[in-house]
């Protein structure tokens, strides 16, 4: 599955020049582009320096990761060792991206094919691991109680 999610991440990005900065894609595949960053660890940029002010940005942070040379091999290692994301931003995931009605399957799926099925891996990575959490928190509640 790493693979095919490389091959649609890597058309999308050369199919909309954002490599290259050419123009922004569209808000949903941009927002998929953009959660796809965050994913692999992506902290947000503030418009105001020095302090944590303001809306956070995280296009500027995907630009940043998505022109690193080894950003493809970086989503094919997190998606095999299932690398944990932070708890922060599993927040800003969950209220900025999966709850985002904009973001629905079909609605990513209608602008574009490639981006639903990244979409679809980021979903997955983060029912992954909320399951994985909850499992962990009744288990060691279990054995708390004996």
């Amino acid at each position: 599955m790493p693979c095919v999610i490389c091959a649609c991440l890597d058309y999308l990005l050369s199919l909309h020049c954002v490599r290259q900065h050419r123009f922004t894609p569209h808000i949903v595949i941009r927002k998929v582009l953009e959660a796809a960053a965050i994913v692999l660890g992506a902290e947000p940029v503030y418009p105001e320096r020095g302090r944590k002010k303001g809306t956070p940005d995280f296009w500027a942070s995907s630009i940043s990761f998505i022109e690193k040379p080894h950003f493809l091999s970086n989503l094919v290692v997190h998606a095999e060792k299932r690398l944990k994301i932070p708890d922060h931003l599993m927040q800003e995931l969950k209220f900025g991206y999966v709850t985002n009605p904009l973001l629905s399957p079909k609605h990513v799926y209608r602008s574009s094919y490639y981006a639903g099925v990244l979409w679809d891996w980021i979903r997955a990575r983060y029912a992954y691991q909320v399951c994985e959490v909850t499992l962990l928190r009744i288990c060691s509640h279990r054995n708390h109680i004996r």
